[in-house]
């Protein structure tokens, strides 16, 4: 976080694309604390299992929560419903193309949230 605000990463649903990423977030110190908690956001299964094989290989300690939809995602990051004992993810990665609510939406609920804003997002897009 630079100034108070902090960043998005935008990348191609490309495997290397997202080995970037992960090289990125390995570099920080927040990531070789200890355990990591990301919440994916994605409704497409392939993605998902690509995601938690890259997490195998680059961010072993990494606790990964799925939320199959936008609304999912909203209720997880408030501790809402299901949801109370949820982690606070120390990072999303978030697809912009998701069914109820859409990536768009998710992204401007926690950048516009006090107590989200400051979550790195990862946004996942197809070009």
């Amino acid at each position: 976080m630079q100034g108070g605000v902090a960043k998005v990463l935008v990348v191609e649903e490309s495997s290397e694309d997202l080995r970037i990423a992960w090289e990125l977030l390995v570099k920080t110190k927040a990531v070789s604390m200890g355990p990591f908690d990301i919440l994916l956001v994605d409704d497409n299964l392939a993605d998902v299992r690509m995601v938690v094989e890259g997490l195998k290989e680059t961010i072993p300690t990494a606790r990964l929560s799925v939320a199959k939809d936008g609304a999912e995602a909203i209720h997880f990051l408030h501790q809402e419903g299901r949801y109370e004992t949820a982690p606070r993810p120390d990072l999303i990665l978030l697809d912009l193309r998701l069914p109820k609510k859409s990536g768009f939406e998710v992204l401007r609920e926690v950048k516009g949230d006090r107590a989200l804003a400051n979550i790195p997002v990862v946004v996942q897009t197809c070009s």
